[in-house]
């Protein structure tokens, strides 16, 4: 499985969010996409999984898998321990679970369409469902501009598709 980091659009983006994570202690990433792999069996399509600590948190993403060799479209959630994150960015992706949906859309279908497919994620708080990230996939590159990036480096299996 081929994770990767920050590859929005807009490059300043990119950069704020690195220097969020830099404030915290996490270090700045060689480069921008960033990619990392992760054993496959961290995806998990089950409703819930128990953490190890209790800084982990997940994140909305689009989630790219190819599927006899074809690239399909899902959502999942980029899990991460976050006190992890600071010592090791390859290791905190390695400890814990990456749900994915059971529904997936073949990526050619949705192709002409990726800038407007919107994404929202929630979270409850004191019993109460609260908005936690919204946004549209046109912030990030266009799928086949990264399946290009990652091909090139010889990653073919599974993309996640991240900003942090």
């Amino acid at each position: 499985m081929t994770y990767c980091r920050l590859y929005g659009k807009r490059p300043g983006i990119c950069k704020k969010h690195i220097d969020e994570l830099k404030e915290i202690g996490v270090p700045a990433p060689p480069q921008v996409p960033m990619i990392y792999d992760l054993s496959t069996n961290l995806i998990t399509t089950n409703r819930s999984f128990s953490v190890i600590q209790e800084s982990s948190s997940g994140e909305a993403e689009v989630v790219n898998m190819k599927i006899e060799g074809k690239w399909y479209l899902e959502l999942g959630s980029d899990h991460t321990d976050r006190g992890l994150e600071k010592v090791s960015i390859q290791k905190f992706k390695q400890v814990c679970s990456n749900p994915i949906s059971t529904q997936f859309w073949s990526l050619d279908d949705v192709k002409d369409r990726w800038d407007d497919i919107e994404m929202r994620s929630w979270m409850i708080v004191d019993g109460l469902k609260k908005e936690y990230e919204t946004g549209k996939l046109g912030e990030f590159l266009h799928p086949k501009e990264l399946l290009k990036i990652i091909e090139e480096l010889g990653y073919d299996c599974v993309l996640r598709n991240i900003t942090d």
